[in-house]
């Protein structure tokens, strides 16, 4: 039972989201899906979710039955199912209580019967793999690989139609790196089962380590599908954006130091000292000028509080910070830090980084407008070429020609819109950089463009610090990566030591303070 899509289109006012695509998805299966940003991903998962209807000339056929899509209940009756990035589970509940909710109770004397609900949702995670997870563990307090496996074994219930092919939307994008590995353990059980997987994702690793079957889109239309074997990454990236030798995937470190010729470096460094908040204990650490230094730990160890911490958003004590050897006083805000060339590029472009309804000159001069003031009013020419100057220098696409600095941040892409809180913050001329999550929820094009700017700034004499639970950004920027256990330093890995497995190792290992 196979899903044939033939020459499918879907069409928008004034876009077409969908031209002409074809290909199948196997039975038995991990058939990964990409693109960039804006290839139409989305658009085709929406189609086959029931959301959308495609445009009169194609056609879709699941196992040989006509979908034309616009209808869920059909879509679920042909045995597709959807688990999206969010895990779509009610925190204040518990596992049990998400999946009864989900698939609804059985009762007994007009009452729920949990005994039966538990033997039925225990069943279900079984199928999984997922036996062993605690069903009274509210999900507030779950790990996010637990989260989502609720997810997926609300999709697995039969108690409609049998589960054929599950589909899911970039499903890592809130897993810590040592969490991944339980959930393509569990997605392996499915597909030995006989489920196709279609798993949509923009991390090129997952491909190789979980895939069987690949295909590319590509502004709209189907580029390629075939064995994942039958690729590398290069080749990967050049389907991917369609430029050969687009993207060198070989990790590209940089010296530790600025460069000396040209412009005069800047002479940026971060020290700190003996930092504390609730999950940090005594954290010291220093970035070198033109050096990346990378902060990983599991979700809970204190690696999510560290960059906000250093700039005040995160109540925290020190003994010393330092930015360029200019130490910090008193009481730490985001504006004090700023002041002395300490800026944080927050990572949930949505809530902290930008204002989605303002215009992308609106955002990018935010942190500076008072350097706009004529008299008693805000320049606006000068304003204006200030952000179109940042846009053009981070190539940030938008779809104004005259004056990109117009366009609203909300219509911009994931990648582009990380792009922009990063020149939001670079237009402020810090000394040091911190980031956290800065390539989360972009395609593989935006992911190295992101990487090409922070490799400059920091070849240009900045500091970065960057905390992240991706391991690609690790391995791909950093000269060298911090562990956080338990809140504290634990692990130091530099050069050609910070690979995959030893930072799984490290973040896995019972913990020994070092400061560094």
């Amino acid at each position: 039972m196979s899903i044939t899509l033939t020459g499918i289109s879907k069409t928008f006012p004034g876009q077409r989201a969908l031209d002409n695509v074809s290909f199948t998805i196997e039975p038995g299966t991990i058939h990964c899906i990409l693109g960039q940003n804006g290839c139409g991903k989305s658009t085709l998962i929406k189609a086959l979710s029931g959301y959308h209807t495609i445009d009169p000339g194609g056609a879709i056929t699941v196992g040989g039955t006509a979908f034309a899509g616009g209808s869920p209940q059909e879509s679920a009756r042909l045995g597709m199912r959807f688990v999206h990035q969010q895990a779509g589970v009610i925190p204040e509940l518990t596992a049990l209580e998400n999946l009864a909710l989900g698939i609804g109770y059985r009762t007994r004397r007009r009452a729920i019967d949990w005994a039966a609900e538990r033997r039925r949702v225990h069943g279900l995670l079984a199928r999984i793999g997922r036996a062993d997870l605690d069903l009274d563990r509210p999900m507030s307090m779950a790990r996010a690989v637990d989260r989502a496996a609720v997810a997926i074994a609300r999709a697995v219930d039969p108690t409609g139609s049998e589960l054929t092919f599950l589909f899911l939307d970039e499903p890592t994008a809130a897993l810590p790196v040592a969490e991944v590995d339980h959930l393509m353990e569990l997605l392996r059980t499915l597909r030995d089962q006989g489920v196709g997987v279609v798993y949509v994702t923009h991390r090129l690793d997952e491909v190789f380590r979980i895939g069987d079957t690949v295909t590319v889109l590509r502004d709209g239309r189907h580029v390629t599908t075939g064995p994942v074997a039958d690729l590398d990454h290069t080749r990967l990236v050049e389907l991917i954006t369609g430029e050969r030798g687009a993207v060198a995937l070989e990790r590209h470190l940089g010296s530790g130091r600025p460069q000396t010729s040209g412009a005069a470096p800047i002479a940026t460094s971060l020290a700190v000292q003996g930092l504390h908040t609730d999950l940090l204990r005594d954290v010291h650490l220093s970035v070198e000028p033109g050096e990346v230094v990378g902060v990983a730990g599991l979700d809970g160890s204190g690696r999510e509080e560290l960059c906000y911490a250093l700039v005040g958003t995160v109540p925290a004590t020190y003994d010393e910070i330092a930015v360029g050897g200019a130490a910090l006083t008193g009481r730490l805000t985001p504006a004090s830090a700023q002041q002395r060339g300490l800026v944080l590029a927050p990572g949930n472009r949505q809530k902290g980084s930008a204002v989605r309804e303002f215009t992308l000159r609106e955002n990018l001069t935010l942190p500076f407008l008072g350097s706009f003031r004529r008299f008693l009013r805000i320049s606006g020419r000068a304003e204006t070429a200030a952000a179109n100057q940042w846009i053009r220098r981070l190539s940030i696409r938008t779809s104004r020609d005259h004056d990109p600095s117009a366009a609203l941040f909300a219509q911009l892409s994931g990648g582009n819109q990380q792009k922009v809180v990063l020149a939001k913050w670079l237009a402020t001329g810090p000394r040091a950089l911190l980031l956290d999550e800065p390539t989360s929820g972009v395609d593989v094009g935006a992911r190295e463009a992101i990487y090409q700017v922070i490799r400059a700034q920091a070849e240009r004499g900045m500091g970065v610090l960057l905390a992240s639970s991706d391991s690609q950004d690790f391995l791909r920027v950093c000269d060298r990566v911090l562990v956080i256990r338990d809140g504290r330093i634990a692990t130091e890995l530099r050069g050609d030591d910070v690979t995959e497995a030893a930072l799984l190792g490290a973040l896995m290992a019972s913990t020994e303070v070092s400061g560094v």
